[in-house]
């Protein structure tokens, strides 16, 4: 009887045992897994953002309030190079004050309607501006010629040719003079842009040696016109006394562009 014997090599399988313990994981596995991203980093870039934004509020606040703070200023003054201070107003610029416009005006109505033979803010003699008018030669005094280079298109020559008819020869000798009595001077009224009107009676006074005192009413409305102040080309250092004047008169920046009868 033959006897067969087979080697049978023993191999351990694996067994599913529940009660033996958990094996880690392999590193295959770790690698699959999504990281872990914690609420702390997710917040910071908002939070960071939060902070600019209420900085960039503050300092806007903070610049409203120095703009608040500075248009509530009332009176702003400078001082100028005579020692003087003058107050300063932010307006438009085409904007004149009343008290500016009553200032030109007066100045204006003393240039044209007062004589004598002097020259205006001087003690030399006035020779008088001589001009050919229809063929003839008239000759007016200087401060009336001043008075029309405040005036603009053919106003000044009108002007001149009224005072013509009340102003003696014998100015220029010396035996005659003028004086304006400025009795009402109107409150400005604004007619359009960098537009003035003004209201004024005044009564000219020619006295003559050897005449009666010729006294002349005016009643007119005058329009001034807001231009850009005169200022002159060459340096004042030593000015002479007409180009003194001018700048004197143009510095308002006002010009006159109408004159009217007033009824009150």
């Amino acid at each position: 009887m033959l006897n067969f014997h087979t080697d049978t090599q023993n191999t351990d399988l694996p067994r599913s045992d529940s009660s033996s313990p958990p094996q880690p994981p392999r590193d295959t596995d770790r690698d699959t897994q999504p990281p872990v991203i914690y609420e702390d980093r997710l917040a910071r870039p908002f939070v960071l953002l939060g902070i600019g934004l209420l900085v960039l509020v503050a300092s806007n606040l903070a610049l409203a309030w120095a703009l608040i703070n500075a248009q509530s200023k009332t009176q702003t003054f400078v001082q100028l190079n005579n020692g003087s201070a003058v107050e300063v107003l932010n307006q438009d610029a085409l904007y004149r004050s009343e008290a500016v416009i009553q200032e030109t005006t007066t100045q204006f109505l003393k240039l044209l309607w007062e004589w004598s033979d002097r020259l205006p803010g001087s003690q030399q003699n006035d020779p008088g501006f001589t001009f050919n008018l229809n063929d003839q030669q008239k000759t007016i005094p200087s401060s009336v010629y001043y008075a029309s280079q405040l005036t603009g298109g053919g106003i000044g020559n009108q002007l001149v040719i009224e005072s013509l008819k009340i102003i003696p020869h014998s100015v220029f000798e010396g035996r005659a003079e003028s004086s304006i009595e400025i009795e009402f001077l109107g409150s400005p009224r604004v007619t359009g842009q960098g537009l003035y009107e003004i209201d004024a009676i005044a009564t000219v006074v020619v006295r003559e040696v050897g005449y009666l005192d010729q006294r002349t009413q005016l009643k007119k409305t005058f329009t001034w016109q807001a231009v850009e102040p005169y200022v002159p080309l060459l340096p004042l250092d030593n000015p002479s006394s007409m180009r003194q004047l001018i700048a004197q008169l143009r510095a308002s920046g006002l010009q006159l562009v109408d004159v009217k009868p007033f009824n009150p």
